[in-house]
């Protein structure tokens, strides 16, 4: 299998691309962010439909339950993140963004340790 390297990213797969491309062009990181979710849950629904055409089963059915599920993962994983009492956005990005930054460190978070956490 090929790998195309593009500096510090290697893509494996030709379908990791179209997610990263909004990074490469969009200087907000949240708004690059979203355009990358976006992008992916545009992915999926392609990809179900065309399993769904493959498998000669209602294409516009399958496209829409995979997406489906791309959608619940994501609130998942946003909702797990805002539960986490971390930033939804990370520090780097709110810099960027101009989203206002947490005042007070997160200090026992399961992705962070206490070696993180300012004294």
């Amino acid at each position: 299998m090929s790998t195309v390297s593009a500096g510090p990213i290697r893509f494996r797969r030709p379908g990791d691309f179209p997610v990263v491309v909004p990074f490469i062009f969009i200087s907000k990181v949240v708004l690059a962010l979203r355009v990358s979710n976006l992008l992916a849950i545009v992915t999926q629904f392609i990809g179900g439909y065309a399993l769904g055409r493959y498998t000669g089963g209602r294409p516009w059915l399958s496209g829409a339950a995979m997406s489906g599920i791309g959608v619940a993962l994501l609130a998942i994983i946003m909702a797990r993140r805002l539960d986490s009492g971390l930033p939804v956005v990370p520090a780097q990005a709110q810099a960027r963004s101009g989203v206002s930054a947490r005042t007070t460190p997160v200090c026992s978070s399961p992705f962070h340790g206490p070696a993180r956490c300012a004294k």
